[in-house]
Formats: C-alpha cells, sequence, structure tokens
C-alpha cells in the first residue's frame, strides 16, 4: 500500500462525516466551530496590551465515529512558511463527550513547547468555556461572539487569584470551492 493509500485510510478511520446520534443536538456545542478558519493571534501582558500578534489557521472535524471533534491549530499558516522555518506551534485537541456529565472532555498537545493540557467543557449562556484541570496556573479557554463567519477565542489565566485575559484568537471562515 502506498504512503498516499494509508494517510487515506488514516483520515477515513478518524474523521466523521458529523456528529453521533448518541450526543443529544443540546449538547453539539462544538458544531459551530466545525470546519477551516484563518486566525489573528494576539499575546497579551497583564495590562492587556497586545505584545505581539501573528496570523494562523485552525481547523476543526467530527472524529472518532462523530464520538470526538479534533482541532489542528497552526501558526504561522503553511502557506506563509519558508523552507527550513519551524512553526511557532502546530498542535491539536482531541475532545469527547461525556454523557454522565453532559461536558466535553479535552487534551490539547503542543509538541513544539512540549505542552500537554486537559481541560472540562461545557456551554455557559452563548460561550463555551474549557476550565483547566490538574494544571498551575488554572486556565479558561472561551469560544465567544460566534456568527457563521467567525468567532473569537480566549486564554484567560489565573496568577494570585485574579483572572488575566493572556491570547486571543479571531477567527474568519475559510471558504472552500
Amino acid at each position: 500500500m502506498s504512503e498516499q493509500s494509508e494517510s487515506f485510510v488514516f483520515m477515513r478511520s478518524l474523521v466523521a462525516d458529523g456528529p453521533h446520534p448518541d450526543i443529544p443536538e443540546a449538547d453539539r456545542i462544538y458544531a459551530p466551530v466545525i470546519g477551516s478558519w484563518s486566525l489573528t493571534i494576539e499575546w497579551l501582558d497583564s495590562k492587556g496590551d497586545v505584545e505581539r500578534a501573528l496570523p494562523g489557521e485552525w481547523h476543526f472535524s467530527w472524529v472518532l465515529d462523530g464520538l470526538g471533534v479534533q482541532d489542528v491549530w497552526i501558526t504561522p499558516p503553511r502557506s506563509e512558511r519558508t523552507d527550513g522555518t519551524p512553526p511557532h506551534e502546530h498542535g491539536t485537541s482531541v475532545r469527547f463527550y461525556d454523557r454522565r456529565t453532559r461536558t466535553w472532555r479535552s487534551t490539547w498537545t503542543g509538541p513544539r513547547h512540549s505542552s500537554i493540557l486537559e481541560f472540562q467543557s461545557r456551554l455557559i449562556h452563548d460561550e463555551i468555556v474549557l476550565e483547566s484541570r490538574g494544571q498551575t496556573p488554572r486556565m479558561k479557554w472561551v469560544f465567544s461572539d460566534f456568527s457563521a463567519d467567525g468567532f473569537t477565542w480566549r486564554n484567560w489565566v489565573e496568577d494570585a487569584g485574579s483572572w488575566w485575559l493572556q491570547q486571543r484568537f479571531i477567527a474568519s471562515r475559510i471558504r472552500h470551492a
């Protein structure tokens, strides 16, 4: 079997056409982000001022027979890299629906910075809120401001009992022909 065929078989065994019917419609909280997005990624200082900003790309899909959602986050975008230039980050989160708690459990893996983070998420009002599990400092990742063409993602970090905004992604939907 060729390498291309093996990759295709792997992708077809991972990617699902949609959510599994066992996930209640009201709990399909990641449905709005399924697809591909271009990003403006901002890192903020403790005063909330932008220290630096980079472009990126973010791709989400239903996976694992529709029982999970996986994303791939890349900065800078692959189209803007030069040969031999390592990315700032190229990582992934895998989320699955936990029927017992009606929440989503997820793990972020960022190999460039040797990061593994665990979260539990739920819909709170009109935002998807992921709260870190078992790590210091505590973090909250929040998806908000949903529209057909975009959303905002924010990374809040706890420091001495207060929360400060460390990172913000502004996502715009990529239209595929």
